[in-house]
């Protein structure tokens, strides 16, 4: 009779503390929480952990790009290697979060050169609060990072080495941008 009595005792306070655990959720909608969520975003990046990372993209992208065609849009061989959040700028549910990463280029756009990793400073990323989640505005980031990316200049047309070859754009998401 005891053992049973200590199994209830057990359970109800199991299930009294899960309760109360799960009333309690931090705040979304605050500087720290947004900081989480784009940290989490780039350690997926730094990952290649493409299938999650479409998760961290706001609701209108999702809606008229599916999971494939996200997937099959990424540059995989774009290498990732570490990152720093610079600054946020909030506007109520709207933020400019800075971000600093050091990237490496795939060999095929370098020729036959080893590229070493370079940095990349401070490239805008936009982030909507949708439904207390922090969401990546794919196409605002997109124009955002345009407006602040260098192209370099165009190769003579006599260089007919092999980086000669145009290589497809590479976008901060490791994607064409092109959506």
């Amino acid at each position: 009779m005891n053992r049973m009595w200590n199994r209830a005792v057990v359970a109800a306070t199991v299930a009294v503390t899960v309760s109360f655990g799960c009333s309690r959720h931090a705040p979304t909608n605050t500087e720290e929480a947004l900081r989480a969520r784009v940290s989490s975003f780039w350690d997926l990046k730094i990952k290649r952990d493409v299938g999650k990372m479409y998760d961290y993209f706001d609701q209108s992208y999702r809606d008229k790009t599916s999971l494939a065609d996200y997937i099959g849009s990424v540059n995989r061989d774009m290498k990732y290697f570490e990152f720093k959040i610079d600054s946020i700028e909030r506007d109520g549910d709207k933020a400019t979060v800075k971000v600093s990463y050091t990237y490496q280029l795939p060999d095929y756009v370098m020729g036959s050169l080893k590229p070493k990793p370079r940095l990349m400073p401070s490239v805008p990323e936009i982030w909507k609060l949708e439904n207390d989640v922090w969401n990546r505005a794919y196409e605002e980031t997109s124009s955002a990072v345009a407006r602040t990316s260098q192209t370099p200049p165009p190769r003579a047309a006599s260089d007919k080495g092999p980086a000669a070859v145009p290589a497809k754009a590479s976008h901060p998401d490791g994607g064409d941008g092109g959506h």
